[in-house]
């Protein structure tokens, strides 16, 4: 019976069983003493391998790990290194393959670091901050929240804004040319009807100085009236964006509680180890 044993990037057989330890075929101790232990380990290696139902998987296993890591001495010292990379290529895909057995005999492998990236996962989306807009309001800025729809903050940007002093007519400059037109009046009805020119151009000079700033004042608040309709329509925007975001965010921490669960629960049935 030929047995093998995977021992580096060989086949142990029969000759190594028997040169130099227990089990020669002539039944005759050897020269030089070998640990019990160590035959029995080789001999046990030897049995589980040999005409196993899977023997020739796991040679041609043996002989893929070979083109990744290339050979290794039995007597080298065992280190990680870049190639190993290819190791876990292969048993992440072992473990996502259509093959039941070689997907239960790596599952154990890799459950403990699917365990942490699902945790860490979980924390990462978990730790998502809440959704949040803001709204500018001539410099004023409200910002909505799940927890606050920015109601106070905007009626308070609002009075400011709508606080604010709108210039109006200036009374001296009108009472000025008022007063001057007076003036001249008396005098054109005095002296010569020539300054009646004078007072006719104070008179509309007054009425311009008047009238100018009054129709200003109603532009503006007009203005005004329409940045608080612009404002008041982006922050309800804002709160509607927020509501929605909001009911996302829970949905998807639903989501993420649930996905993690059964994720845990599904890998701490592979193997007890997988803690």
């Amino acid at each position: 019976m030929a047995g093998h044993e995977l021992r580096g990037n060989r086949a142990v057989g029969a000759a190594d069983l028997t040169a130099g330890g227990w089990g020669s075929p002539e039944g005759e101790r050897p020269t030089r003493e070998v640990d019990p232990v160590v035959c029995l380990e080789r001999i046990v290696m030897s049995l589980a391998v040999e005409g196993g139902p899977r023997e020739r998987e796991l040679l041609d296993r043996a002989n893929l790990l070979e083109t990744h890591l290339g050979k290794v001495s039995d007597r080298e010292a065992q280190w990680w290194s870049q190639p190993a990379g290819g190791v876990v290529e292969l048993v992440v895909a072992d473990a996502r393959g259509t093959d039941v057995d070689a997907a239960a005999l790596v599952a154990p492998l890799v459950a403990p670091q699917l365990l942490r990236a699902a945790d860490q996962h979980r924390d990462q989306l978990l730790a998502s901050p809440p959704p949040s807009e803001s709204v500018t309001l001539v410099g004023t800025t409200v910002t909505v929240t799940p927890d606050d729809d920015g109601a106070a903050a905007a009626d308070q940007a609002q009075r400011r804004y709508l606080d604010q002093p709108i210039p109006g007519p200036q009374l001296w400059l009108v009472g000025a040319l008022a007063g001057l037109a007076l003036v001249f009046v008396v005098l054109a009805l005095v002296t010569s009807p020539g300054w009646w020119v004078l007072v006719v151009g104070l008179a509309i000079g007054a009425a311009a100085a008047y009238l100018a700033p009054l129709r200003r004042a109603s532009d503006e608040r007009a203005r005004r009236e329409q940045t608080i309709h612009r404002f008041t329509s982006a922050l309800e925007q804002a709160r509607q964006k927020v509501r929605q975001g909001a009911a996302s965010l829970e949905v998807s921490r639903e989501t993420v509680h649930h996905g993690h669960a059964a994720m845990t629960r599904s890998l701490e049935k592979i193997a007890p180890a997988a803690r």
